[in-house]
């Protein structure tokens, strides 16, 4: 019998051996990694649900990481969870929600973070509260006035809606309409079709019904552009496609009453 024979074997079974717990730890390696990736208390694993339309998971999970991770939360995560509560339809929440947003970027120099503080709150139609649409008036205002200055140029339309919006809730409906058909003639669907809504409402505001009848249109038809959900655009662009989606609803509903009433 040949006495290498059971040596190779004993070769053979340690490397295996070895290879073996490699593959386990690697496999180990890939776990851990894999969780530390997954997060499921971080504030990106908000954002995913909220991309789902798990809306009240997102909002649960939102509380949770703002009581024990609110250094991560920038103002972008702040915006779209106050778009998160406005489509819930909770007023309370997204009152509370977008006064906490105010108050954590109170001061803010940058144009973006001064403009998604309170985008948010410009969205629900029964904002009433004169000292915070104020605030939003100035802080879109910033942006627009400072957005070249301060590096954020490529931002200027989108901010020039926002503004034309806190102009529109707080009544001053010429300033809203100037800025407001600025932003609704962009290139970007984003941007126009968010604009649109609120340039009809505008133009309904100042009394001009058949220029707000002809914007309405305008704002149909660029909505029925937005991404469906679950489809890949519609996760990377929810916040986008639900805002205009609401502000599309409350212009139909404003316009379409004074329609109702005319004799």
């Amino acid at each position: 019998m040949n006495n290498s024979i059971p040596m190779l074997r004993r070769l053979f079974a340690v490397h295996v051996g070895v290879c073996g717990l490699c593959v386990v730890v690697v496999a180990l390696t890939g776990v851990a990694a894999a969780t530390t990736a997954l997060e499921p208390d971080s504030i990106e694993t908000v954002m995913d649900l909220a991309a789902e339309e798990q809306h009240e998971a997102a909002a649960t999970l939102f509380e949770r990481v703002k009581e024990e991770q609110p250094e991560t939360i920038e103002s972008i995560h702040g915006h779209k969870m106050a778009v998160v509560y406005a489509a819930i339809g909770d007023p309370e929440r997204h009152a509370a929600h977008c006064r906490w947003l105010m108050e954590r970027f109170r001061g803010a120099e940058q144009p973006t973070d001064a403009e998604r503080s309170v985008k948010g709150y410009l969205l629900w139609p029964s904002t009433d509260d004169p000292a915070l649409l104020e605030d939003a008036l100035e802080r879109t205002r910033l942006a627009v006035t400072h957005a070249d200055e301060r590096g954020e140029g490529e931002y200027l339309l989108w901010f020039e809606g926002s503004h034309g919006m806190a102009a529109y809730r707080t009544g001053n409906y010429d300033e809203a309409v100037e800025h407001l058909e600025r932003a609704a003639a962009a290139e970007s669907l984003y941007i126009n079709s968010l604009a649109l809504p609120f340039l009809a409402m505008a133009e309904h505001a100042r009394g001009n019904q058949e220029r707000a009848e002809a914007t309405l249109t305008r704002a149909r038809a660029a909505a029925e552009q937005l991404p469906e959900p679950g489809s890949e655009e519609y996760i990377r662009e929810w916040t986008d496609t639900l805002t205009t989606q609401m502000a599309l609803r409350e212009a139909e509903q404003r316009i379409a009453a004074c329609e109702s009433d005319a004799p």
